[in-house]
């Protein structure tokens, strides 16, 4: 019995050091250890206020994803094994690099632009592709969330 109870102070006391987001409505499994303190909406208005974090190649994450909000992790975030997974890569030249899923379930990789249209909403054109429109709701260094349009 005593070695019970010290197992459960144990993990009592570490885990009340570990700093989880619990306002994210994702599974305990998926939520960021980053503070919700220190994640931010994003207020772009021009290419160069694209912030840093964002700059990056970004993997979906569809089990985290909220109706028709998308959720992205920076590539290296360990995501659950998945028969497929879509990804972007955002760079400051204004150039974007798209992974689309391919027949054999390999990223098929796509070149294209995006370009700022209005405070906090991206404007992704690909070739041989309908423009849409990414309005970014947040971005941290291990998460952005973003809502598409067309």
């Amino acid at each position: 019995m005593s070695r019970s109870l010290f197992f459960l102070v144990s993990l009592v006391i570490l885990m009340s050091q570990m700093p989880i987001a619990v306002a994210d409505e994702s599974p305990w499994f998926f939520r960021s250890p980053v503070p919700r303190s220190q994640t931010h909406s994003c207020q772009i208005t021009a290419m160069a206020d694209l912030p840093s974090s964002m700059l990056k190649k970004w993997i979906h994450s569809h089990e985290e994803d909220q109706g028709e909000i998308r959720v992205y992790r920076p590539e290296g975030y360990p995501l659950p094994l998945s028969r497929g997974r879509e990804g972007v890569e955002f760079r400051q030249d204004g150039t974007l690099i798209q992974q689309q899923i391919g027949a054999t379930d390999r990223r098929e990789t796509v070149p294209g632009h995006w370009t700022v249209q209005d405070s906090g909403v991206i404007q992704v054109t690909l070739p041989n592709q309908p423009a849409y429109q990414l309005t970014v709701l947040e971005c941290s260094d291990q998460v952005l969330k973003v809502k598409q349009s067309n």
